[in-house]
């Protein structure tokens, strides 16, 4: 129907164009500008009839149901292939419309049949599969966030703004991967991803080795994309004028991490000399405050198994039971929060946890809902929380034990060590801990107007309080003791969780 609409306009503009034309004959006055007009007019009338030609093929061909072309003969190989006008209708179904990829070949063949009279049938019309519009449309749109994420970076270096590299890695079933972030600091879109990769190890030679990988495969995508062919000079140039710009080194305290740091500055000192400039200022190394916590969880169990190694001869709690063998490198006060965990919370062991046992014994002596926070899914800094958790709750979760019968094997370890008054100490300390010290630095941490230049005085400010606390003769758990951050504290036991943790532990015994 659009192309007879097409024809009858043809027509319409033919006899428009021939009304013009004799009346350019009939005035006399300016002939030869006439004359000019009629040629580019009979010249115009020509395209018209070719234009009027083609549509009649299409026409014709569309009866026969011969109207679309989706393949066509490989130039070099033969063989057939898809047109590259299909393959970029597919990848902008996907890109720009956001059409599923299993319902890009549906979604076409829906709209030939319902608006036009072609036979879109899969034996008519072949269309790419799933899996070819999948890899186009991740191959276009991942060289397209490529080049757009170097625009950003290269946005800000000519803005003369600080460029921050932010790397980490991570290791899943045996696999590693690997991440790098630069910080622009230009507007809400700030950071721009350079790659998420696979890697082959952990080592700061291989992280090192794939963010040089990364850099070049984006200025290669950028200089493609939108600045044409360029040679392999200017490429680095543009390359090492990147990498000259980052000022920071945003990642995690682990020791590859300070190797690799290292390693950036050896690369930026060596670019340098290649272009005949003066060494730049090394890179400032910035640490994540959140592993501050996770070391410090770390210390803490080192610290209350020296503890017990100090206040009893002999093992404690289950480590005493016959046929019991704990791990010797971990404290009994972090093995009886992570049992306990196991055996009661709703998430814990599947096959020795008696969570509904224990949710029905409270719910029946009118006792408040079991709180722990789960291990998987966090750092070991849950330990803290689950200290004070687990010492308020002792006296409950024994009684409930003492009523149990035909205890399994993990339950006779947790009733062996809330019968250890020296783990439950450490808990007590941990929980202690938990709220003078770890969630106020939560706090901090996640507040936006704390800048990293106030965190080292914070950091200094919790180191001190840690030196007297160590120092002091004893330490009363009462609720006059205070932690280093002391204006923190009604923010910290505004929530009323805490609130009875703090008033479980702070209660003389």
């Amino acid at each position: 129907l659009q192309q007879k609409r097409t024809i009858l306009r043809l027509k319409e503009a033919n006899r428009t164009l021939r009304s013009r034309l004799q009346q350019l004959n009939g005035n006399n006055a300016g002939l030869q500008k006439s004359k000019k007009q009629v040629g580019e007019l009979r010249s115009h009338i020509h395209e018209l009839h070719s234009s009027l030609d083609q549509a009649s093929e299409l026409l014709e061909e569309a009866a026969q149901g011969r109207g679309l072309a989706t393949m066509e003969k490989r130039p070099s190989q033969g063989g057939m292939q898809f047109t590259n006008r299909v393959i970029e209708t597919c990848v902008n179904l996907v890109l720009d419309c956001h059409v599923p990829v299993r319902y890009v070949s549906p979604c076409i063949r829906c709209v030939l049949s319902g608006l036009t009279s072609f036979d879109a049938s899969p034996t008519v019309l072949p269309l790419p599969s799933k899996s070819l519009v999948a890899s186009t449309a991740f191959s276009v749109g991942n060289c397209l966030a490529k080049a757009s994420g170097l625009d950003s970076v290269l946005a800000a270096s000519l803005a003369n703004r600080p460029l921050t590299l932010m790397t980490d890695g991570t290791s899943k079933k045996g696999r590693h991967y690997a991440e790098y972030q630069i910080d622009t600091g230009l507007g809400a879109n700030r950071t721009v991803c350079l790659s998420l990769r696979e890697v082959e190890g952990g080592t700061a030679e291989v992280y090192f080795r794939e963010f040089d990988a990364s850099m070049d495969d984006l200025v290669y995508n950028y200089c493609a994309l939108t600045l044409g062919d360029r040679s392999d000079e200017e490429r680095q140039e543009m390359k090492s004028n990147v990498v000259m710009t980052l000022k920071f080194l945003m990642t995690d305290r682990h020791v590859v991490n300070k190797s690799l740091h290292l390693l950036l500055n050896d690369m930026r000192s060596q670019l340098a000399d290649r272009q005949g400039a003066p060494a730049p200022p090394r890179m400032v190394a910035l640490f994540c405050g959140m592993h501050v916590i996770v070391n410090l969880a770390g210390v803490a169990d080192k610290a209350l198994l020296d503890f017990e190694k100090c206040a009893s001869l002999g093992p404690l709690g289950a480590a005493a039971c016959a046929g019991f063998y704990p791990s010797k490198a971990e404290s009994g006060a972090q093995r009886l929060i992570r049992t306990v965990c196991k055996a009661f919370h709703h998430l814990g062991s599947e096959q020795c946890g008696v969570f509904t046992s224990l949710e029905s014994y409270l719910a029946i002596h009118d006792k408040p809902a079991f709180r722990m926070e789960d291990f998987r899914g966090n750092r070991l800094y849950v330990i803290f929380p689950n200290g004070g958790f687990l010492y308020r709750q002792k006296d409950v979760l024994s009684a409930f034990l003492s009523a149990s019968e035909g205890k399994n094997r993990l339950l006779l370890a947790v009733e062996a060590d809330l019968a250890s008054g020296v783990l439950l100490a450490g808990c007590r300390a941990l929980g202690l801990l938990d709220l003078l010290l770890i969630r106020p630095l939560w706090t901090l941490l996640r507040d936006s107007g704390v800048t990293l230049i106030d965190m080292n005085r914070h950091y200094e400010t919790a180191h001190r309080w840690l030196q007297s606390v160590a120092s002091a003769d004893s330490v009363a758990p009462s609720v006059e003791l205070q932690g280093p951050f002391p204006e923190l504290a009604h923010s910290v036991l505004r929530d009323a969780d805490a609130q009875t943790s703090w008033e479980a532990l702070t209660t003389a015994e």
